[in-house]
């Protein structure tokens, strides 16, 4: 049997083991539901992968934009 939880971000019921909302939610234990997890904590993950790879380029080059 599945297990029915809530989203941990907009509170709708689900059913399934949910995802990892990590960044949004720092709890081990917490889950979100696909739609929090598309909307919500996949396009913040982006935004921080582009902004350590932004910071990376600057460190690598002195400061300077590519």
């Amino acid at each position: 049997m599945m297990p029915v939880q809530a989203c941990c971000i907009c509170g709708k019921v689900f059913t399934g083991h949910g995802k990892d909302p990590t960044p949004v939610i720092n709890d081990p234990g917490a889950r979100c539901c696909d739609d929090c997890n598309s909307r919500v904590v996949l396009p913040m993950r982006l935004e921080r992968l582009q902004e350590r790879d932004k910071t990376q380029r600057e460190r690598s080059n002195g400061g300077a934009l590519q």
